[in-house]
Parts: structure tokens; C-alpha cells; sequence
């Protein structure tokens, strides 16, 4: 960084970072993981919830609306969606689409 940058560019350019660095952990289209079978999660313990905490942290920082289990490599049914910008981040274990449209 420059010595004149201002702090709102300089945590643009940090966030940046962040955003590249973590989509680099994120698994792409045609990844063959993308495509396996995911195990059913079984234990809701600590392990989960750091594993929660850990996808909503990857996604954010990647500037996502969500996240699968599967797009860190990990076989399970699990999600973290974001469904508007002003409200919390949901973990999901198991779920299932019943209806489309």
C-alpha cells in the first residue's frame, strides 16, 4: 500500500484479499465432489458447530449467499445460506428440498 491510502482503501484492498482468498478455498464446477453422495449429519456437537462457524466465516468472507459442505471438500449434508443481507446467517443439517418452482 501506498503511504497515502486511506483507511477506507486500504480495508477495501484487505477485504479484497480476503474475498480471493477464501473463493480459492471453494470448490468449482466441474469438481467431481460436487457431484458425490453426501453422508447425513448424525451428531449436532461442538465439532458441527465450529464446522458452522467456519463455513458462515469461508462464505462471507467470499461474498456468498452459501455455502454446501461439499464446495470444502467435506461429504455431509450440510449448508450455511444467507437469505437477505440484514439478517443472520443459517446453518442447515440434513435438508432437503421438498418443492420447487
Amino acid at each position: 500500500m501506498a503511504r497515502g491510502d486511506t483507511k477506507e482503501e486500504r480495508e477495501k484492498a484487505e477485504r479484497e484479499t480476503r474475498r480471493r482468498l477464501a473463493q480459492a478455498q471453494i470448490r468449482q464446477f466441474p469438481d467431481p465432489v460436487l457431484r458425490s453422495e453426501t453422508r447425513p449429519i448424525l451428531e449436532f456437537d461442538e465439532e458441527l458447530k465450529a464446522l458452522a462457524l467456519r463455513m458462515l466465516e469461508l462464505a462471507d468472507d467470499a461474498v456468498g449467499a452459501g455455502l454446501a459442505a461439499p464446495q470444502i471438500g467435506l461429504l455431509r449434508k450440510f449448508v450455511v445460506i444467507s437469505l437477505r443481507d440484514d439478517e443472520p446467517w443459517l446453518a442447515m443439517a440434513n435438508p432437503e428440498i421438498l418443492q420447487s418452482s
